[in-house]
């Protein structure tokens, strides 16, 4: 389902980062093919969360230009941004922002309802079968507030699928000091976008942001890191393996 359009392209892209040190990432040239699946790497506060909610899209960079679908974000209209963002999907972290005064499948049919203006009644087996994929139908009914949330990102994951977006971007969900949830992402991300219910329903390209390349480095990826030095795109997993950039080796807990 490769795309002859990347999904997204950044040129000369600058980022405020919002983290703790408050650095700007200047100078980031990327391209997001059709396809194709990228992790990000860098310490907490370098900026991983800001990069990728801007080539999503989400954020306006303070210099340079971004492009969804092959087109500039900077001069589309409205209308035209919100029919890119539909085919866009992120799931933020540290619980993916739910509703917690919502039941699960509340919040998983919140943007079924609000961009095809659909009734939930119609909706709802859509919401279970995401439920599904992500193996907690079990909760649908449960309020967020009185789920673990150690859960809440991967419904936070349901919800974003349901508009069968062709980018997905995953915010940090490996960073999570609950063994099973990591091993659940670590399981669904190992085999190729997930165990969705239809082959058809998964991400054309995907991104990931972690804090630690330990955490993913055997995936099959290609693979770019933060620093203070900046933004570098090292390549695939050998390539990354043996790639001299110390903060790289560094988050592969390996010394230069």
């Amino acid at each position: 389902m490769n795309s002859t359009l990347p999904s997204v392209a950044l040129e000369n892209v600058t980022v405020q980062n919002t983290g703790r040190n408050g650095a700007q990432l200047s100078g980031v040239d990327w391209t997001i093919g059709g396809g194709e699946f990228w992790i990000v790497a860098g310490r907490p506060g370098d900026g991983k969360s800001d990069l990728i909610a801007t080539a999503a899209g989400l954020r306006r960079p303070t210099e340079g230009n971004v492009s969804l679908f092959g087109k500039d974000l900077a001069e589309s209209n409205e209308q035209e941004l919100a029919e890119m963002r539909n085919k866009v999907g992120f799931v933020f972290e540290n619980g993916g922002r739910l509703f917690r005064g919502l039941t699960a499948l509340e919040n998983i049919l919140l943007p079924l309802v609000y961009n095809r203006q659909l009734p939930f009644h119609e909706l709802k087996e859509v919401g279970l079968a995401a439920l599904e994929s992500v193996q907690l139908s079990h909760l649908g009914h449960r309020l967020v507030e009185h789920i673990d949330r150690p859960l809440h990102q991967r419904i936070a994951l349901a919800r974003a699928l349901v508009l069968k977006p062709e980018v997905l971007f995953l915010d940090n969900p490996l960073f999570t000091p609950d063994r099973r949830e990591f091993a659940w992402w670590r399981h669904w991300l190992a085999e190729g976008k997930g165990n969705l219910a239809k082959p058809d329903d998964n991400p054309n390209s995907m991104v990931l942001a972690t804090s630690e390349f330990r955490q993913a480095h055997e995936l099959d990826a290609r693979f770019a890191v933060i620093d203070s030095e900046g933004w570098h795109l090292i390549g695939n997993r050998d390539e990354l393996k043996s790639h001299p950039n110390p903060t790289a080796r560094e988050l592969l807990m390996e010394t230069p």
